[in-house]
């Protein structure tokens, strides 16, 4: 099948109505700003654990920072994307509200409850209710209003929990690593600009591998967070299902499903990582040994020499595929109308804070 639209910029740009491919190409500069955003010391006390509250494109970089330093954490680091916050918290719980809008229902009645806790609350947003019900009693960190999509606001969302997080000694980040990360993402955008032909591209040969395809993604339970943006992404992009499992669970119970359940269409998406442990590694190769013959794997790989890098590089990789996926499929992947109509249906039947 010929993907000649991928090669033609005007092409590209008849369907990309909004124009997200402009924001695309300026992801480095967008992850070098962010964390030079919350670069002011940040005094909050004693903090005796973390709550990061967010859903959809916010929520992912939550989910990222728990996966990534849950386990090197000192203290709890966990992800809350629901309407409530857990009952432990406490004045020295740390609570990091992530709403790039400030509008999002789940997150601004966890503020609420994070008030209420009397828990010290960061508030990265742009604005929104958020910032006027809470701003004021929390430390309020601004993101840029001019990101038309959010989904583009990724690397804000992102980087500046970390930076949050790195500010009050939580964590620690390698700024000479976080650089160098910096720099495979200038190197991906280059790649990926549509003047780059797809036998030297990887997103469009990723998105001509996806095309026509029900992707089923698969990925190591430290890299979920990577594996539900690529669902999310193939979602509103390109208006399509996909499904998600991790590992080592599905080789519990979903691994059985192969045995009846397949179908020409069916692409496993494997998300594998820089350094995996051996009994990591090993189960992925039996994995492709029991998919043999039922569908077609597509292995996606981070690049460069550290984590931060392995996490930025793949998401990169993801933002930029689905983007031309969609080209593929002819839509416009900014509109997301079903959830337009879900948040106006929602606000004339509930009572929103």
């Amino acid at each position: 099948m010929s993907f000649k639209q991928l090669e033609s910029e005007r092409a590209i740009r008849e369907i990309d109505r909004n124009n997200m491919l402009k924001g695309l190409l300026e992801y480095p500069s967008y992850f070098r700003s962010a964390w030079e955003l919350a670069r002011e010391k940040i005094d909050l006390g004693e903090i005796d654990s973390v709550v990061m509250c967010g859903v959809g494109g916010s929520g992912v970089g939550c989910m990222l920072v728990e996966d990534i330093y849950s386990s090197v954490s000192p203290i709890p680091l966990i992800h809350v994307g629901d309407f409530e916050l857990p009952r432990f918290l406490s004045e020295k719980t740390l609570v990091i509200l992530v709403s790039y809008s400030g509008n999002t229902e789940e997150v601004i009645r966890c503020g609420i409850d994070a008030l209420g806790k009397g828990c010290k609350i960061v508030v990265i947003s742009s604005g929104g209710r958020l910032k006027e019900k809470i701003g004021e009693k929390a430390v309020f960190i601004e993101l840029p209003k001019e990101i038309r999509v959010p989904r583009l606001a990724f690397p804000y969302l992102f980087m500046t929990i970390l930076r949050v997080l790195a500010e009050v000694g939580i964590i620690s980040v390698n700024e000479a690593e976080l650089e160098k990360a910096f720099n495979v993402l200038d190197e991906m955008s280059r790649e990926f600009s549509p003047a780059v032909k797809i036998d030297k591209n990887e997103a469009k040969r990723v998105a001509a591998e996806l095309f026509g395809k029900t992707p089923i993604i698969y990925a190591y339970k430290r890299q979920r967070a990577i594996a539900h943006r690529f669902k999310s992404q193939l979602n509103e992009n390109c208006k399509m299902r996909a499904l998600e499992a991790e590992l080592p669970e599905l080789l519990h119970n979903e691994i059985v499903a192969w045995e009846k359940d397949f179908s020409e269409k069916d692409l496993v998406v494997l998300v594998r990582w820089g350094l995996e442990k051996p009994w990591v590694k090993e189960r992925f190769e039996l994995l492709k040994e029991a998919l043999m013959g039922k569908a077609k794997i597509l292995e996606i790989r981070p690049r460069g020499d550290s984590e931060l890098s392995w996490v930025l590089s793949t998401i990169y990789l993801i933002d930029f595929s689905t983007f031309y996926l969609s080209i593929l499929r002819k839509v416009d992947p900014v509109p997301v109308k079903s959830i337009d109509w879900f948040k106006r249906e929602v606000r004339k039947r509930v009572r929103v804070p």
